[in-house]
């Protein structure tokens, strides 16, 4: 940051310390899983996000999650090259990840969500806040801080869905 108090703004998000991150990605997280346990054994049910299932919006969560490990130099479970044809378009990105990953069973994807999730917070944890000001991927100009609060933030984007289909049952 700049000057103390005087944070960046990058695409709307103001710049976070390392432990702000760990904070609201824990706190998410324990949001979360006091919603999928609710869910008990419907998490084949579509209607959380559209026709997807809960299995199905925790193995996409668990995609960038992924993303996020790998690039931060932790262990995550490797990616296939995705298609020129999906470049940046998320829309085009989430149907070709969800197609990959649609046969994984529940307890694969509940597991790896618990594993994948604990690895981004240890990786976060070695990170100083100097390092999440870095730039994060070569191919984009973002920091480390400004793609982690998408990580922080993408549980809440998709508890809306979820508290709603839990409701419809």
């Amino acid at each position: 940051m700049a000057n103390p108090g005087e944070r960046t703004v990058l695409d709307g998000k103001p710049e976070v310390t390392r432990d702000e991150l760990l904070e609201a990605i824990e706190q998410n997280r324990a949001r979360w899983d006091e919603l999928v346990a609710q869910a008990g054994d419907r998490v084949h049910e579509p209607g959380v996000a559209g026709d997807w299932t809960l299995r199905d919006v925790v193995a996409h969560i668990n995609y960038y999650l992924r993303f996020m490990v790998e690039n931060l130099g932790g262990e995550a479970r490797g990616f296939d090259d995705m298609p020129q044809e999906v470049g940046f378009d998320t829309q085009k990105r989430n149907e070709w990840m969800h197609e990959k990953e649609k046969d994984l069973s529940w307890e694969f994807v509940g597991n790896e969500n618990r594993e994948i999730t604990d690895e981004l917070l240890r990786q976060l944890r070695k990170r100083s806040d100097a390092d999440l000001r870095a730039q994060f991927v070569p191919w984009h100009p973002w920091p480390a801080w400004r793609w982690m609060c998408d990580t922080r933030d993408h549980y809440d984007e998709h508890i809306p869905g979820l508290r709603a289909w839990l409701k419809s049952h």
